[in-house]
């Protein structure tokens, strides 16, 4: 063991050191740090570093714990280290605290999902780290690596953080909603995409390049909680257009974040804005705000579940993935019911549906898609998270979606255009919920075509290349 690092600070088994300042934020860690490099001065070899949130606190097994500024939670902060030797190299928080630490005002929820790292140049070190926490927010943090003049480059003669940037606000500003905020439990998905402009229209960022940050809310403290019991506050799924990481300013001097505090005002509700069986007119219509800037990105309300809308409960859960130009995400609902048990008889409680959404947009051109998303298809019972695993014994290089459900189950479920309706192989528990009540699951926009994209062949991933990590 090389080193173990608490809130005491840390300590080590090969050489004799004083406790360290700066983890006094640390909470419970629940994600694998990730590993990346980074160059400290100009003329030093690169370094193997671990990237990892504060971790958890205890207070959100309480589904309505709303920390604040002044009583912020534990993990409420982002750490990195030398993966050697266990040494605070930065860190930023809600709090001030030591030399080596960023104070980030609006940072007092626990950083409980792994930290997504990238490289903006392609040389092997961190430039950029996206982190999201239990507060409905998502941070960007920015970093220029030392490097020495040569190669056409300026000289840069040490390693330093240019901002930490608050991408997504989306924490409930009313004191009595604040029980609401969405809480990421996993880290952000990013992936790139170009601009694809509008037929005729001169757009300003036609063709340009552009981050999509994804994520997605669910209590995984509380998987069976029903504290939102009201849609207009349901669990979402967020794509959040991000231009100014690949924006060639970015590290210059006096350089404005374009995307920051985005608020739901900002970005559009897809679930509303397309309505019922969209047409290509209407799909169309629903991007153009996105494409043109004065939209920056998209949500889509976690309301739909086992062919049916309105539904209550529902819960992001797990790692998501994409894989050609689709999101690939689980949710999971705590009334899902799988036949009749007994009522002594030990059960599993509800079940899960992978949900596809197509990017960059959020919408979904093909014909076949119904809502304008990518569809839905079961899971199995419980909470099913998102695996990938080898296509057969003979081409374990080639990565398919695992899931519970049999090929006879898929079989009877893909016919997704029924869907939710009654009847021998469809036949549904949701509809039959919140008995008595206004609000109850409808089969308008309920509906979803996924079968074909999950398990097709050409949605896999195949390895083309094989790098040596040095």
């Amino acid at each position: 063991m090389l080193f173990t690092i608490t809130k005491a600070g840390l300590s080590s088994t090969t050489t004799a050191k004083s406790n360290t300042v700066g983890f006094e934020r640390l909470g419970q860690i629940w994600n694998k740090p990730t590993s990346a490099k980074i160059r400290m001065s100009k003329d030093a070899d690169p370094i193997n570093v671990l990237v990892f949130g504060g971790g958890y606190d205890m207070k959100y097994e309480d589904d309505s714990y709303v920390p604040t500024a002044s009583a912020p939670a534990k993990g409420n902060a982002i750490y990195v280290i030398n993966a050697q030797s266990g040494e605070l190299i930065w860190s930023t928080s809600g709090e001030s605290g030591g030399t080596k630490n960023i104070k980030t005002d609006k940072m007092i929820n626990s950083m409980v999902g792994g930290i997504t790292v990238l490289d903006r140049d392609n040389d092997g070190l961190m430039d950029h780290l996206y982190a999201a926490d239990l507060g409905g927010q998502v941070f960007r943090a920015d970093f220029e690596n030392a490097r020495p003049e040569k190669y056409g480059f300026t000289e840069v003669a040490s390693f330093s953080n240019k901002r930490v940037t608050r991408v997504l606000n989306a924490a409930p500003s009313t004191e009595a909603f604040k029980k609401y905020a969405y809480r990421f439990y996993d880290r952000p998905i990013v992936s790139f995409y170009r601009n694809e402009g509008i037929s005729g229209q001169t757009i300003a960022n036609n063709g340009k390049l552009f981050a999509l940050v994804n994520v997605i809310s669910g209590n995984r403290s509380a998987p069976l909680s029903t504290l939102r019991n009201n849609n207009d506050y349901a669990n979402r799924v967020y794509g959040i257009i991000d231009t100014d990481i690949t924006n060639a300013d970015l590290y210059k001097s006096g350089f404005t974040p374009v995307t920051q505090n985005l608020t739901e005002g900002e970005l559009v509700n897809l679930a509303t804005t397309l309505g019922a069986s969209p047409s290509e007119a209407q799909k169309n219509a629903a991007k153009v705000n996105m494409i043109k800037g004065s939209k920056q990105g998209w949500y889509y309300p976690l309301t739909r579940f086992d062919g049916y809308n309105n539904v209550r409960h529902n819960k992001g859960v797990g790692d998501s993935a994409v894989i050609n130009n689709l999101l690939y995400t689980t949710v999971y609902n705590p009334d899902k019911q799988y036949g009749t048990v007994a009522s002594c008889a030990a059960k599993i409680s509800g079940g899960s549906e992978r949900q596809l959404y197509c990017l960059p947009y959020g919408v979904c051109m093909d014909s076949t898609s119904v809502s304008g998303t990518g569809g839905y298809i079961p899971a199995g019972q419980g909470i099913q998270e998102l695996t990938l695993g080898a296509y057969d014994k003979d081409n374990t290089d080639v990565k398919i979606l695992i899931g519970t459900t049999t090929i006879t189950d898929r079989i009877e479920e893909a016919n997704r255009a029924g869907y939710g309706l009654d009847g021998i192989k469809n036949d549904s528990n949701i509809k039959d919920l919140y008995p008595g009540e206004p609000s109850r699951p409808t089969q308008a926009t309920g509906d979803g075509t996924a079968a074909e994209f999950l398990f097709n062949e050409r949605y896999t991933l195949q390895p083309r290349a094989w790098y040596e990590r040095k």
